[in-house]
């Protein structure tokens, strides 16, 4: 049901091209104060590790949710303010002002400058010290740490190099037989491409929102497991709770003229395998392959693999500031 190259090795490819390379870090403990957990959380996000498979351990620690959704929009950064915190009865709250100057995603880049306002709400993790809580937030790399133009090549729906969630379901849709724009995960409640079910069957989209905004998505399987790409632990199928915020089912509007060879869409089917073990056992990896690639695709793949494209390139190191502020201040919204 999935194209060839959206197997095991995609979304390591990507991340090793488009960021600054680092080695693999030992799971290390979070800090015990709220203030520091925000401020290791943003150093981390801002060197890109939230989207690496191999650095996902540093962001672990520090965050209560297991798995990263596999995004298509980056908020790119020149710098953050962290405010003080606020302290509740059962949890903190601490702001992140991001300056923001471009904004990537796989419909194109947008240059607009803006403050993004970000409240972290952060827990009790029961042995003294505080997490991040879900849902999470658009990643937030900085500026000096990201290839632009490589990033937005990657980034499109038809990649060979990453595979976002929004593209998951869209080349399932399509190698389905079904004709289905590209959507952005926060575009994809089009009521002209989409209708919202409140009985979901096999086969419909599953989006989950975090404050009324889509941030994932996934297919519904035969069994009611959610297929869908993460980008720490690659392609799994998981509990629709394994994904934080309230969560809307979808079906794609049947088209008047369905494409030659149309057959329904089969979750259970996907081809792509996990890229790195299962966080915990409730959550399984997609094994099954049911497509091979053509001669053709094989060729041409093989030819890429010579040509070396694939060896990642060190960018410059980010600032080591972690509380900086871009000069002027653009306007919030």
């Amino acid at each position: 049901m999935v194209h060839a190259r959206t197997t095991s090795g995609v979304l390591a490819c990507f991340t090793m091209a488009l960021f600054a390379f680092s080695p693999l870090r030992v799971r290390a403990e979070a800090p015990r104060f709220p203030l520091d957990v925000v401020r290791a959380f943003c150093q981390a996000d801002g060197r890109g590790e939230r989207v690496q498979p191999r650095t996902w351990n540093a962001i672990a620690p520090l965050v209560n949710w297991e798995l990263e959704p596999a995004w298509d929009v980056l908020a790119v950064i020149s710098g953050y303010q962290i405010e003080a915190p606020r302290y509740a009865d059962d949890h903190v709250e601490i702001d992140v002002q991001y300056t923001v100057t471009q904004t990537l995603s796989a419909i194109g880049v947008d240059d607009t400058a803006y403050i993004d306002s970000v409240t972290f709400n952060l827990i009790a993790d029961g042995a003294g010290g505080w997490r991040i809580a879900a849902p999470p937030q658009v990643p937030h790399p900085f500026a000096n740490n990201v290839d632009v133009l490589s990033l937005r090549a990657a980034l499109a729906p038809d990649s060979p190099t990453y595979l976002s969630a929004s593209a998951f379901v869209w080349r399932m849709l399509i190698d389905a037989g079904w004709p289905a724009p590209y959507r952005l995960v926060r575009q994809l409640r089009d009521p002209a491409v989409f209708a919202a079910v409140s009985e979901p069957k096999p086969g419909d989209l599953a989006l989950f929102l975090a404050d009324n905004i889509p941030y994932h998505v996934g297919f519904v399987s035969s069994d009611g497991t959610i297929a869908s790409a993460t980008a720490n632990a690659g392609l799994m199928r998981t509990s629709p709770e394994a994904f934080a915020g309230a969560v809307l089912y979808l079906r794609l509007k049947q088209p008047r003229t369905p494409s030659p060879g149309f057959a329904a869409v089969s979750p259970d089917d996907a081809t792509p395998r996990a890229l790195a073990p299962t966080p915990r056992s409730k959550h399984a990896p997609i094994h099954k392959p049911t497509h091979k690639p053509t001669a053709k695709k094989a060729k041409a793949r093989s030819a890429h693999s010579a040509t070396g494209k694939k060896t990642p390139t060190r960018l410059p190191t980010p600032k080591s500031s972690t509380s900086s502020r871009a000069t002027p201040r653009p306007p919030a919204r």
